[in-house]
């Protein structure tokens, strides 16, 4: 059930804690948006009957937003003809917990592409550095979460556009992912989805838009991952209503399949190997860990290893042979260092031992390896969504030639990118119109940008954040030894820089806590 928040107005802005809400600067980055569109402000409605719950004691505004699906519809005048397509973006807003003015609310934008930002409700809800003055507004992008149309396909996973099988869903699939992305592709197209539609620059534009229904002169962007795309887009289209932006393991603006992402991979397991054999706790435990590495590569050249895995928990065990490619991106999926870097220590060592005949892994710890990033949370991705931006800004720049010679630095650990086959096949099917070469173009702002990086990221490799930093004349990088992606939600002390920037974004952080970081390999104590 929605209400329109016209008729409302005053009482529903009290009651997310947005009232009173005024500029504190002027415009900081030149010129502005000139684009067909740009002048439309969206309907904003309340919606009675939220889709999620809050933690207790909590309160959530659940609003929808309604926007043009193709912005070149709208007029000069920001009018949108009646007949035009128009989308459904769901937004949430959690309070504050004083009772203030809210002057510029933060906006968290989620990864992927095809993360819906309310996913993480319960990640921001706790954050109490962030709601000491401001509301947290979170947007799902279109096509992403609670927004309408959610381009969501029960019959695949974003684990199957990865290069390791057994993180899959179905390590024995009867029908190909392929086929499976193709129907789910053909049912939106029956409904007249335009795919075109789903890419950055359109959801930029929804946030002004969303911006300028809610009344709201400024506001502070958070973008992670993908996210800190659509907040470096949205520094170029809507440059007078943004206060600060915080990039968090920023995926370029450039196109994602470049030099430096195929050339990461080698950095990081020679950077990792390094870092243990300068750690005397790792370099006693788990001894040379490129030399453990080779170890197994030979084996595996002469012979598969046999192994069992569930599909789930609960299913039978499946007896599987695996070979290099199979172990070489189980462990890199675990590069990520979610729970740091000696868990991978381990498993390069146990494998080692194992392929010698020297050790017997239990099931569980197999799965561990394999299977690990299959308890991840990427199985709310909105593969539609998700497909259709990788088509119009990424995979038509992808280059093998660019990917051979960055596997070339280190060829036993790369393997073959059968990926870019099923997001080709998309493409075409959705028939994708790349976007204009200029979209890849650095941004250039003098809005205060904090850039949160950490440098093992297997993700969204550390060189994007300080190329990101560097081309931005108000940035402050701050970096993360031993980290991998998503520094904010790994690291409390990049929470607190967080904080304390928006709040005071044209000054200096006290990035000193940051410093500390080293990578760990003993148990803590």
């Amino acid at each position: 059930m929605t209400r329109r928040l016209s008729t409302a107005l005053a009482p529903l802005c009290l009651a997310i804690g947005m009232a009173g809400i005024a500029t504190t600067s002027a415009a900081r980055a030149p010129g502005g948006p000139t684009e067909a569109g740009t002048a439309y402000i969206a309907d904003i409605a309340e919606v009675k009957d939220c889709p999620f719950s809050t933690p207790r004691g909590d309160f959530a505004a659940c609003l929808e937003a309604t926007v043009p699906e193709n912005y070149a519809d709208v007029d000069a005048d920001g009018v949108l003809p009646e007949d035009a397509p128009r989308l459904t973006i769901a937004i949430a807003v959690l309070s504050n917990f004083l009772t203030v003015d809210d002057p510029d609310p933060i906006v968290m934008i989620a990864g992927g592409p095809g993360q819906g930002s309310t996913m993480f409700l319960p990640m921001h809800g706790p954050a109490l550095q962030l709601r000491r003055s401001r509301s947290i507004v979170m947007i799902d992008q279109r096509g992403t979460g609670h927004s309408v149309p959610a381009l969501t396909c029960a019959a695949i996973d974003a684990q199957e556009f990865d290069e390791n099988r057994l993180n899959d869903p179905d390590l024995m699939p009867e029908t190909p992912t392929e086929e499976r992305l193709a129907q789910c592709i053909a049912d939106w197209s029956d409904q007249g989805v335009n795919f075109n539609a789903f890419d950055t620059r359109s959801a930029t534009r929804d946030l002004q838009a969303i911006r300028r229904g809610l009344g709201i002169r400024q506001w502070n962007l958070h973008g992670t991952s993908y996210g800190a795309r659509v907040v470096l887009d949205a520094m170029r289209v809507d440059p007078e209503g943004i206060r600060s932006v915080v990039l968090n393991s920023p995926q370029a603006i450039t196109p994602h399949y470049d030099a430096a992402f195929a050339e990461n991979r080698a950095k990081l397991f020679h950077q990792f190997f390094e870092d243990c054999a300068q750690d005397s706790y790792c370099s006693e435990t788990f001894g040379d860990l490129e030399a453990h590495l080779e170890t197994i590569r030979a084996h595996l050249a002469d012979e598969g290893m046999d192994i069992y895995l569930r599909e789930t928990p609960d299913s039978e065990l499946i007896r599987i042979t695996v070979g290099w490619e199979e172990v070489i991106e189980a462990l890199y999926s675990h590069m990520n260092f979610i729970d740091g870097p000696a868990p991978v220590a381990r498993y390069i060592h146990e494998l080692s031992r194992m392929v010698d005949g020297r050790l017997s892994l239990n099931d569980d710890e197999v799965a561990r390896i394999f299977q690990g990033s299959l308890r991840d949370a990427d199985s709310d991705i909105a593969m539609g969504m998700h497909v259709a931006a990788r088509c119009r800004e990424d995979v038509d720049a992808y280059d093998a030639t660019t990917v051979a010679a960055g596997a070339a630095k280190a060829p036993s650990l790369y393997t073959s990118a059968s990926f870019i086959h099923s997001y080709r096949l998309g493409c075409s099917m959705m028939e994708i119109e790349p976007v204009d070469e200029a979209f890849h173009g650095m941004v250039e702002s003098d809005i205060p940008a904090l850039v949160l990086t950490g440098d093992m990221d297997p993700l969204t490799p550390t060189i994007w954040a300080h190329h990101a930093a560097a081309a931005l004349d108000n940035a402050q990088l701050v970096s993360f030894r031993a980290l991998g992606h998503d520094i904010y939600s790994s690291s409390g002390c990049a929470r607190v820089i967080t904080a304390n920037f928006i709040d005071a974004p044209d000054e200096p952080v006290d990035a000193t806590c940051a410093e500390s970081y080293r990578p760990a390999f003993a148990p803590a104590q």
